[in-house]
């Protein structure tokens, strides 16, 4: 079996000046995950335009640096910590970068922020919300982590439509 895709539309280059459209990270994220043949390796370069909001100004600005235990609490959380060794002193410190709101929701609320609330896929138009940015997540962890499982249609459904959006906003 196969399926193929014909484009009925035809684009006239020359009609659009691209002169200040400068090559960047996000760009050179989304085209690998363009180009990439294997859906996994789509699906982390797709990903990483994800990342790219995560360093961007106008996430800083609505998430300005700061987790959550003061300066004391880490001295005592650290202290606490050396009573310990191997997972569970891990586990301790690594709580010390923690801040108050879950990356899930803070990629949620800058997708928001940049006007993006529904996504339009084949499948249809459904709204952004924070099950498809931790099922994005989730599916990222498990294929970083070396799953098996692999859920094409979250590819091709969410994240690639998202990506498309996210890199279309920044550019304009």
């Amino acid at each position: 079996d196969s399926f193929s895709i014909e484009s009925t539309t035809h684009v006239k280059f020359s009609d659009y000046d691209f002169s200040s459209i400068q090559e960047t990270d996000l760009l050179n994220h989304y085209y690998n995950g363009l180009k990439a043949e294997g859906e996994k390796s789509k699906f982390f370069h797709f990903f990483l335009v994800l990342e790219v909001l995560e360093g961007c100004d106008l996430y800083k600005k609505l998430f300005p640096d700061g987790t959550l235990f003061s300066e004391e609490e880490k001295v005592e959380i650290r202290d606490f910590a050396r009573k310990f060794s191997g997972p569970k002193k891990s586990s301790l410190l690594s709580s010390l970068s923690r801040t108050e709101k879950f990356r899930n929701e803070k990629l949620l609320s800058i997708i928001n922020a940049l006007g993006i609330t529904e996504l339009n896929s084949v499948a249809g138009t459904h709204q952004v919300d924070q099950s498809t940015i931790k099922n994005i997540t989730d599916a990222r962890n498990k294929l970083f982590h070396k799953s098996a499982e692999f859920d094409q249609s979250l590819l091709y459904n969410a994240l690639f439509p998202l990506a498309t959006q996210i890199v279309e906003k920044i550019l304009n």
